[in-house]
């Protein structure tokens, strides 16, 4: 488990500092870091919008990925030692950051 726990964060340490370079990227190239200014990069510059596409995709967690493997495993370990604790992660991460999330 803690094996588990280490590569997690070290997993969430590569993909933030590839989503900080990838802004970087987008503030060279742009001069603006606004999202209203940057719209069609698929048009623009394909290489670097398949690029963000990929990293969001990967840093979501999405099926088959490996910050989701490790999520998932993480969770069921929480699940089998308290359902209470395990819960509680869940609805933080679903209830209320969608709602802090929506206020944007």
């Amino acid at each position: 488990m803690l094996y588990l726990v280490v590569y997690y964060f070290q997993l969430h340490g590569a993909l933030s500092a590839l989503m900080f370079y990838v802004v970087c990227c987008l503030q060279r190239r742009f001069n603006s870091r606004s999202v209203v200014e940057l719209s069609g990069i698929l048009q623009l510059s394909p290489m670097l919008g398949i690029v963000i596409i990929l990293t969001c995709a990967l840093y979501v967690g999405l099926l088959s990925t490996l910050k989701f493997i490790c999520e998932f495993y993480i969770f069921c370990v929480l699940f089998e030692i308290t359902s209470l604790i395990s819960a509680i992660p869940f609805y933080v991460a679903n209830v209320i950051g969608l709602v802090a999330f929506s206020k944007c």
